[in-house]
């Protein structure tokens, strides 16, 4: 690999461009690409072509894991190991629109770190000073390369793997770092549910803490949503009333009844557009109605003073 060189070109858009159009006519070049949808469906793809008839393509699926780099990568490596087989004494040109891929294997120490870069060393010093790699735009309206943009993509679409790509440490990492994530989120979903909502609701609203620290949220609010206001249900749970009824004939005064269907809170309720939300978080993040929700908040607690006041 030390006396491997591989010559990697990048000119400005329209003059890459304009020359490999002219390539495309004129000289031996393949055209080659990577795809993946969805972060799941991966593929690459060559398109020979011989000034200007195509005489090869091919296409493959790759691992669900394997990252755009690779599947550009293994595009580059199918195209030289098609050279080396069957055109290796003639000169060829070699594009891509991936400038990441012609970056590695401009610089000996990323090539080392990747493995089909090191492949396509090898195989490309089985035919020194014959192929040049090139930079393509993408998307640029250049027949050959949507060519093979089109077979990539078709690769991506088969049930089956034909190019197995090994898993890289950075990739490994995202992988863990996902499944650590999916298991704490997990976890949490199967605690919430033992937990009571009013539980649900500090947690949640203790995660947006910088709220209260600017001051967005009214002391009404926090004391609404953190169960401190003083209802007829919560008096009675600390021993200072005798029932938990609503003024209202309700058999529960608490929170929610006062904030969902107390018709003796119905005027203030109606001025919230769009209604009151059940989960009492919603009063705090959604920042559209946080304003009206603050009012409502407001004139239940004033409420709440006057009732108690005349306990």
């Amino acid at each position: 690999m030390d006396n491997v060189q591989i010559w990697t070109v990048v000119h400005p858009g329209e003059e890459a461009k304009n020359y490999a159009l002219e390539a495309l006519q004129t000289k031996n070049a393949i055209f080659t690409d990577g795809s993946v949808v969805k972060d799941v469906k991966t593929g690459a793809a060559l398109v020979v072509y011989r000034e200007g008839v195509e005489v090869y393509s091919n296409f493959w699926k790759l691992s669900p894991y394997a990252t755009i780099t690779d599947c550009e990568l293994l595009g580059v490596l199918e195209a030289v190991r098609w050279i080396v087989s069957t055109a290796g004494d003639e000169a060829w040109e070699i594009f891509t629109d991936s400038q990441a891929v012609l970056k590695i294997l401009s610089s000996r120490s990323s090539t080392a770190r990747w493995d089909k870069a090191r492949q396509i060393y090898l195989s490309l010093s089985e035919i020194p000073g014959r192929v040049s790699l090139r930079w393509v735009p993408g998307h640029s309206s250049i027949s050959a390369n949507e060519r093979a943009d089109e077979l990539a993509a078709k690769g991506a679409s088969m049930r089956e793997v034909s190019a197995e790509t090994e898993i890289s440490v950075r990739t490994l990492r995202r992988y863990q770092g996902e499944a650590g994530r999916l298991s704490l989120r997990k976890w949490w979903s199967d605690k919430r549910a033992s937990l009571g909502t009013s539980v649900n609701d500090f947690f949640y609203c203790a995660s947006h803490a910088r709220l209260w620290i600017r001051g967005e949220v009214t002391a009404a609010s926090s004391a609404v949503v953190f169960g401190r206001a003083p209802t007829p249900a919560h008096l009675y749970r600390c021993g200072v009333v005798n029932s938990p009824e609503c003024d209202c004939g309700a058999p529960v005064g608490n929170t929610r009844h006062y904030l969902l269907s107390c018709p003796l809170l119905e005027q203030a309720r109606n001025r919230v557009k769009g209604g009151v939300p059940y989960h009492l978080y919603k009063l705090i993040v959604d920042l559209k109605r946080r304003k009206s929700f603050n009012q409502l908040c407001s004139a239940l607690m004033q409420y709440l003073d006057a009732r108690r006041g005349l306990l």
